[in-house]
């Protein structure tokens, strides 16, 4: 059990030092200093809110209803 679990948390963290949602090849934890990282992410998250705002005006009419009712 203690295995597992050990292997888990290094996984959890090999994983977080690899991430690069920007897709610049560079991992994400070596830019965090970097003011121009946090501009790059900001436009991201933004295009992405963006994309689900403009899909929720296609919601089918019933499920507006449904959702007003739970």
């Amino acid at each position: 059990m203690q295995r597992k679990l050990r292997n888990d948390r290094y996984r959890r963290i090999c994983e977080e030092e690899e991430r690069d949602e920007d897709r610049d090849g560079v991992p994400d934890v070596y830019e965090w200093a970097d003011p121009e990282f946090h501009l790059c992410m900001a436009a991201i998250h933004e295009a992405k809110a963006a994309e689900h705002r403009s899909s929720r005006k296609w919601r089918a009419p019933w499920a507006a209803a449904r959702m007003s009712r739970a």
